[in-house]
């Protein structure tokens, strides 16, 4: 075995340079990228829909959630804050009013569809179906305003 002369600098030892994945690289990245981009629109929609969950099962919370948010935008004063606030309720409790007329009809005609389509399906599918439909009832279908008997005209 030869000794290497660690005193002789003509020729030094130099590495190779390691081969670079640049494919990989730019791959990874995308990835991470794209999973990124996946997280936060399942993110967004998640929060979406509990949003819009709660206001629909809180409906009487909105006219105020409106009224602050059009104060913001629009910077208006005490006054037409209040102002603004008091016609959103009063529109909110004429919504109810119809909207008490009104659902039982669409409740009447969805169990009618229900019905329909269950004629079509077997005894698993039924259940299935019917526990389906009760699912979305309970999820999107919040319950008939209370209304005192002045608000419904």
């Amino acid at each position: 075995m030869s000794a290497i002369d660690l005193s002789d600098t003509t020729s030094p030892i130099v590495p190779a340079p390691p081969r670079r994945r640049r494919w990989l690289t730019v791959l990874l990245m995308l990835v991470i990228f794209l999973s990124g981009g996946v997280v936060g629109v399942g993110g967004t929609l998640i929060a979406v829909r509990k949003l819009v969950l709660y206001a629909v099962h809180h409906p009487e919370q909105m006219a105020s959630r409106v009224s602050a948010r059009l104060a913001r935008r629009l910077h208006l004063d005490d006054r037409q804050q209040s102002r603004v606030d008091a016609l959103l309720r009063a529109r909110q409790t004429r919504i109810q009013a119809i909207r008490a007329e009104v659902q039982p009809r669409i409740m009447g005609e969805l169990s009618e569809l229900e019905k329909e389509i269950a004629a079509v399906l077997n005894e698993q599918q039924k259940a299935q179906w019917h526990a389906a439909c009760e699912e979305q009832r309970r999820l999107w279908v919040p319950a008939l305003p209370r209304l005192a008997p002045d608000e419904s005209q």
